[in-house]
């Protein structure tokens, strides 16, 4: 095989391995963008979560204190 040939596959071996690199580099890329995405969903769902419970709990506290006040009125 003479220099030129070689030369050739030497450059399109490398040329393939780049290009491996690449795709691979994109691979993770992608993941780890899917991955904070999901993370940010499931923080923004925990924090709805909570303002649900709070406004659960100070409705249930106002309407305890409603009762409590229509109690003391027919004493």
């Amino acid at each position: 095989m003479n220099t030129e040939k070689k030369a050739r596959k030497t450059v399109a071996k490398s040329h393939q391995q780049e290009e491996h690199i690449e795709q691979n580099l994109l691979i993770r890329s992608q993941a780890e963008i899917k991955q904070t995405s999901s993370q940010k969903i499931e923080l923004e769902a925990r924090k709805l979560m909570v303002e649900q419970q709070q406004e659960t709990e100070h409705l249930k506290a106002t309407m305890l204190s409603r009762s409590k006040a229509e109690i003391d009125e027919r004493k």
